[in-house]
């Protein structure tokens, strides 16, 4: 692997030759963010959950209810070190804003002369990092009267790479190097069981400038995906089912440099709440992994081999603070009568509707939906409506009492 290394780094000094193949820079990204998503062979535009969408698709930041930390860790074939970090923050009502950081990063490379004499040793990272936003799309004023909850998101991204070490023909820190682009990120909930998302990656991307002059692209791709919740909560999936979840996620890179790399698709499945197992097809490579979530939060393993490459064996660990977990929230609303009414007959009807508010979806599907009326019980409709007649005992002011 070193020797590779040192061989590449020679070529890109001394003419370039991922410039002259491509015209665009390696992007650290490409291998992937996040074990969950690793694990689902990279098929995460249409699920972007915690803060780990602030990297696969900014619009799914606008759900975090609490704070959100996420890590990541593996060691590339041995040599090179990768990193990921990203925490989400909710600000104002259903937005947040997150912010990220990716490094990959290698050492101890052995830099030769052309001669074939020993150069000594060098270094070489890239590393991207980010500033992102979300929101739902009916909180921006021109956009009220949208009854969907459509998420929309963004992410401003700034390159930079750069080495160290030379030999007789150049030095690493000359091929060093910064830019900047953004991500746009979109997530549409078609039904109650499927959401489709767009993360358009890398758009009003600036040259990446070297030190010795060269300049290259960053590139561009638009992710399209889809998230199909199988089995989960009521009016969340297709099927409901009081603990078991099961989700198939599809993703599409209509930008791909290999059309064989395209497309990702996984499946998770949670038996029981805490427990998550995963499989996944990236391209021509399959993927598996496991999650467990504990004390709010969420510990993830992901094996995902990369063909083409022999020592394609890898392993990432990523760790997620998730906070405590969102409950289903109801909201009653009085429709009449309306306060300080004054009633002439014995009685009164009151009526008005129950507002669900989701959680993280961690509880157990609701069953049918009922209030009390000072201490009565009154059926809440399918639309989530109720009417309900109350005596009057005798004559004053009265005061009504309705619980969900």
């Amino acid at each position: 692997m070193k020797k590779l290394l040192t061989l590449f780094t020679i070529l890109i000094l001394t003419g370039g030759i991922a410039l002259a193949q491509t015209g665009t820079i390696p992007d650290p990204m490409s291998i992937g963010v996040g074990a969950r998503a690793l694990g689902l062979g990279r098929a995460y535009v249409g699920m972007a959950e915690d803060s780990d969408a602030l990297f696969m698709n900014p619009a799914g930041i606008a759900r975090a209810g609490n704070p959100k930390l996420s890590s990541m860790y593996s060691s590339l074939m041995g040599d090179v070190t990768y990193t990921v970090v990203g925490g989400v923050y909710p600000y104002g009502e259903r937005s947040a804003v997150g912010a990220g950081i990716i490094n990959a990063h290698t050492a101890d490379i052995n830099l030769t002369n052309t001669d074939g004499s020993l150069a000594g040793d060098g270094s070489w990272g890239d590393t991207v990092m980010f500033l992102s936003g979300g929101t739902y799309l009916n909180n921006i004023p021109a956009f009220r009267n949208i009854d969907r909850d459509i998420l929309i998101g963004g992410s401003f991204k700034y390159f930079s790479v750069g080495g160290s070490g030379s030999n007789d023909v150049a030095d690493l820190s000359d091929a060093s190097g910064t830019g900047y682009s953004a991500d746009l990120g979109l997530l549409y909930p078609a039904t109650d069981y499927l959401t489709l998302g767009v993360n358009y990656q890398n758009v009003l991307a600036s040259k990446l400038t070297r030190a010795n002059g060269v300049n290259e692209n960053i590139p561009a791709n638009l992710k399209l995906g889809a998230k199909v919740a199988l089995i989960g909560s009521q009016d969340q999936a297709y099927t409901t089912h009081s603990m078991r979840r099961l989700f198939l996620n599809a993703d599409y890179d209509m930008n791909a440099l290999d059309p064989k790399d395209a497309s990702h698709l996984g499946l998770e499945f949670w038996p029981v709440g805490n427990l998550a197992l995963r499989a996944g097809v990236d391209g021509d490579n399959l993927t598996g992994g496991l999650g467990v979530r504990l004390a709010g939060f969420e510990f993830n393993y992901a094996y995902h081999p990369f063909d083409g490459i022999n020592d394609n064996a890898t392993s990432f660990f990523s760790i997620t603070y998730l906070g405590e977990s969102l409950k289903r929230e109801l909201r009653v609303h009085i429709d009449q009568p309306t306060d300080k009414t004054i009633i002439y007959e014995d009685h009164v009807q009151i009526s008005g509707r129950v507002e669900v508010i989701p959680g993280d979806g961690s509880e157990p599907p609701m069953g049918p939906l009922t209030v009390k009326v000072n201490g009565t019980t009154v059926a809440v409709t399918e639309d989530n409506t109720f009417t309900a007649q109350v005596p009057i005992e005798s004559i004053g002011k009265k005061r009504m009492l309705i619980e969900a």
